[in-house]
């Protein structure tokens, strides 16, 4: 019986050890009216809060990209896709001016059988702990 507990201790103790942490919240979804390059107030205000709150928050951001999509083959697609991945990264790029970090754009061209709108921008953030391997209260082990 005594075996079965110190076995089922050690056990346990290498489970909690290797236990991943996960960081939340680093992506933030930016919701177009489909033919508009415009997002709603509320929208735009829903990203300056959260990027704000990133920003100024404990793990900070090292650096962000702005991730858009159109439809392959389709020039209005790319067009309107280009000027909503413009649009928010003229925002974030107004927002880092006291706190500046890399901005990037990762805008792909998707090819669909049907007539699909790709009426969301996707900003991810990277935090600073990611650089320092610091993110779950000490030095990433592998």
């Amino acid at each position: 019986m005594n075996a079965r507990f110190v076995l089922l201790v050690l056990v346990l103790g290498m489970c909690s050890s290797a236990m991943a942490c996960s960081i939340v919240g680093l992506e933030h979804e930016v919701k177009f009216e489909p033919s508009s390059a415009t997002p709603s107030s509320g929208e735009l205000r829903k990203l300056v809060d959260w990027y704000i709150d990133k920003r100024d928050g404990p793990q900070g951001i090292l650096e962000t990209t702005v991730y858009s999509r159109s439809r392959k083959g389709s020039a209005a697609s790319a067009a309107l896709t280009g000027q909503r991945a413009s649009l928010v990264m003229g925002l974030i790029k107004s927002l880092n001016e006291a706190k500046p970090a890399p901005l990037t754009a990762n805008t792909r061209a998707i090819v669909t059988p049907r007539s699909e709108t790709y009426d969301t921008v996707v900003v991810g953030t990277q935090p600073v702990c990611a650089k320092t391997q610091s993110c779950c209260g000490g030095p990433i082990k592998p």
